[in-house]
């Protein structure tokens, strides 16, 4: 499968499973190809120097706020390009196959779509509009909060993030740092 034929009820999929009501299908994403616009569903987190983002998500200091609107510049097997739209700063975002299970195609789908419905996170609570803003996790956020803030957690590490009661992200190749949950799904401390 090539990242130029996503599958249609692929926007968002993990995130509509672990969020229930959070896009429609309609919403999906179906093709990532040169000049394309999407958007970001999560905060990214690039490198501000390299301008440089991975699948393994590094919680890296350039913050991309979700919903911001990107243009593809290039689509590979293992690489996506973008540029976004308002600065012209280009991207290169790369697959780690060994620490993100599946296709690229079904990655990518759960970070990007031709749609990005803004009003999500002004329904979740203050610290979660905090945490959003900032790209951080921070006490008291919920899982949802805390997953459009960070974006994903590395899947060979929390492969489960519906059921799991602590998230484990990476700040680089060197350090880690966990978010951990209480039974109702709220952050009740984040380990560096």
């Amino acid at each position: 499968m090539s990242v130029y034929k996503i599958l249609m009820i692929s926007s968002l999929t993990t995130l509509t499973i672990l969020m229930s009501g959070f896009v429609s299908a309609k919403d999906a994403l179906s093709e990532l190809s040169k000049g394309a616009i999407v958007y970001n569903l999560l905060n990214l987190h690039a490198d501000p120097t390299r301008h440089t983002l991975s699948s393994v998500n590094y919680q890296l200091e350039g913050l991309i706020p979700r919903c911001t609107a990107l243009e593809i510049t290039d689509a590979g097997k293992k690489r996506l390009k973008f540029k976004i739209k308002e600065s012209g700063i280009e991207y290169s975002y790369d697959f780690h196959a060994k620490s993100t299970p599946g296709e690229f195609d079904n990655h990518l789908a759960k970070v990007f779509a031709a749609k990005c419905n803004t009003a999500l996170s002004k329904n979740l609570n203050n610290a979660d509009q905090a945490g959003i803003k900032t790209g951080l996790a921070k006490k008291g956020m919920s899982k949802n909060g805390v997953l459009l803030a960070l974006g994903y957690p590395p899947e060979h590490i929390t492969p489960d993030p519906k059921t799991a009661d602590q998230w484990t992200y990476w700040k680089n190749k060197f350090n880690r740092f966990i978010v951990h949950f209480n039974s109702k799904g709220i952050v009740e401390n984040v380990q560096q």
